[in-house]
This record gives C-alpha cells, structure tokens and sequence, in this order.
C-alpha cells in the first residue's frame, strides 16, 4: 500500500488519463493519448531510435483547433497551429497538465522531452508498475464506442484538414473516387426504372433520398463540405422524372415512362 501512495494522487486516475494506442503517424514508434478532465487532450508520437517527441495538443474551448510541437532531444524544433502554420507558445497549455504528465508511463518520451513546457524527467509510477499495468490490458479503461468514433473522426479531420490546404486540383483528385461511387450506386435504382421493375415516382423519390444520404456521409463520416455538383446531378434527374410524368398525363400519355424515353432517345439520335 505504501509503494501505491508514492505515485498515486487522490483525484488522478493514471489509467483514464494515458492510453496507448497503435502508432499511425509515419516515422513514429510509440502513441499516447492522454485525456484530461478539463475536456483538453494530448496526443504524443515518439520515434525511440531518434528521441523525437511530436505532441499534438487539442484545447478544451476549441476541440477542431490542432496545435503541435516537434522535440528532439530536449531541443524545441517546432511548435505551430496546424490549420494556419503559424507558430504559437504551447507554454500556456501545457504547463498547467504537469500533474498529469507526472504519471505518464514511458520515461524515455519524458526524458527526451528534457524539461520543456515543465514537464518532469521521471514518471512517479513505478517501473514495476508500470509494466504490469501498460501490458496488463484487461487493467485499461475499456474503449467505448465513442472513444473509437471520436479517434475515427479526429483522423478524418486532420486528414481533411491538410488536403484543404493543396491546390485545387489535388483536392478534387483526392475526392473524385468517393464522389464517383455515390454517382455510380445512382445505376442500380436507374436500371430497375428501365427494366419497368420502379415506377417514375419511386425513383425520384430514391435519387432525392442518394443526394440527401450521399451529403450527410460527406459532412458527417468524410469530415468535408458536400459537393454541390453531386448534389445536382441526383436532384435535377428526379425533379425532370416529376416534370415529365404530370406532363404526359396532361397529354393523355399513358404509356410506361421508359418506353416513353426511350422512343423520344430513339428519335432524336
């Protein structure tokens, strides 16, 4: 019990505050994750073989604005706002969680840190400790479904978040092969249409249902702003489908609507 009082402070839980988590930044050995009750969080890359230390840090006020800085050695490199590049003092941030980064579990990423932003050399969690408790996985704070949608769509921002900074063109070509399989799934619904197996109404109905669809998928799990052009190419084909059906009734057409298009495509090629 005495060894446990060493490092343990009342209000800090060491396992909700660090996580490890499997490294997706190239270049990169070891990721950390730390969230903080303040709603702030910190995530930490390190490559071992270089003692290079990147820390991306998220405030609590404003959770979509990224800051980081690159450490080597103990040597500041950089320290920017993602979104703008411009450089910032992180001082401000970080100094305030040196609680926290007193429990962090790797003294090597603290010590290649070398005391920047006040942050200690040596973890108060014991080394024995320590291990048991980074590979002791049922010991973790399980990961909810929340914390796996939140890291999923914390990625998809910083991944949209450097794509709007290439030109234009890079953008485009980046987005081009989603935008066209939600173009191409319009087949399907447009086929049956043709084959008589949907009714002119149903069909407007799903192709205004696909651009609905297709733009929440766009804001909610790609993390960017719907395009407008995609939009129009569902809508404009299911408003023409209305128009042409209360047309051909007007002229006592009765006929099956593909028939109709069809004959008229005929006609005029």
């Amino acid at each position: 019990m005495q060894v446990a009082a060493e490092w343990k402070e009342p209000g800090i839980d060491y396992h909700r505050i660090w996580r490890v988590q499997p490294c997706k930044r190239d270049g990169y050995n070891k990721t950390y994750v730390g969230q903080f009750p303040d709603g702030s969080s910190v995530q930490i890359d390190y490559n071992f073989a270089r003692e290079l230390v990147h820390i991306d840090f998220r405030p609590e006020e404003d959770p979509e604005r990224l800051y980081f800085s690159i450490i080597k050695r103990g040597v500041l490199l950089q320290e920017r706002e993602f979104s703008s590049n411009r450089t910032v003092d992180l001082n401000r941030y970080l100094r305030p969680l040196n609680s926290y980064f007193q429990y962090f579990p790797d003294n090597h990423v603290l010590r290649s840190i070398g005391g920047i932003y006040n942050v200690p050399a040596e973890s108060k969690v014991g080394q024995n400790q320590k291990r048991r408790d980074l590979f002791q996985w049922n010991k973790f704070r399980q990961r909810t479904i929340q914390d796996i949608w939140q890291d999923f769509i914390k990625s998809k921002r910083i991944e949209e978040t450097k794509q709007s900074l290439k030109p234009w063109y890079k953008r485009f070509l980046h987005r081009l092969p989603a935008d066209f399989i939600d173009v191409l799934l319009s087949v399907v619904p447009i086929s049956l249409f043709f084959k008589n197996q949907m009714n002119p109404e149903l069909l407007a109905l799903t192709l205004a249902s696909m651009a609905f669809v297709t733009g929440s998928i766009d804001m909610v799990f790609r993390q960017r702003r719907p395009l407008i052009t995609k939009a129009v190419l569902f809508l404009l084909p299911a408003a023409a489908l209305v128009w042409l059906k209360i047309q051909l009734e007007q002229w006592a057409i009765f006929d099956p609507m593909p028939d109709v298009i069809l004959t008229y495509l005929k006609a005029i090629v």
